[in-house]
């Protein structure tokens, strides 16, 4: 939060800006997001590959359906 309240001060140019911060309860868990969008297989970093993969196999069935007379 003091990193917060300074940008604030910092870039408002006042010290009223602070006043935001008084009584503020502390964050209940801190820390840094790295990478991710994984899960186990890495099915939802490639889940755009499936997508494509289920459109044109839609796509193949319905070119066979139409095509038989």
């Amino acid at each position: 939060m003091l990193e917060a309240c300074t940008l604030d001060v910092a870039v408002i140019g006042q010290d009223t800006a602070a006043k935001a911060f008084v009584d503020v309860e502390p964050p209940a868990a801190v820390g840094t997001v790295t990478g991710g969008g994984t899960t186990v297989g890495g099915f939802l970093k490639a889940w755009w590959w499936l997508l494509l993969l289920l459109l044109a196999l839609i796509l193949l069935v319905w070119f066979l359906i139409r095509k038989t007379p």
